[in-house]
């Protein structure tokens, strides 16, 4: 946001200082707009790989967890002498 406004800023002083070169000013000033884009672009997906990692990070940590509750689980059966059918009676 701040760079995009230095940039219009930066144009706007450049058109009052040399009015007779215009065209080149808005086309310097295109060009530099367009690599600000191009730079958020980037840092944008940068930001949603480094998000999507973590899910998957915590994704993984879930399905580890989920299944060490299930063998805790199945060995408290067995330890109280009770099968799964004996459990979905």
């Amino acid at each position: 946001m701040f760079l995009g406004s230095v940039l219009t800023a930066g144009i706007a002083i450049l058109v009052v200082l040399e009015p007779n070169s215009v065209p080149l000013v808005v086309a310097t000033g295109a060009y530099a707009g367009s690599l600000l884009v191009a730079i958020f672009g980037i840092q944008t997906r940068r930001r949603s790989l480094a998000a999507k990692a973590e899910l998957m990070s915590l994704r993984s940590k879930m399905m580890d967890l989920k299944m060490a509750e299930e063998q805790r689980f199945l060995v408290e059966l067995k330890r109280n002498g009770k099968t799964l059918e004996d459990e979905n009676r």
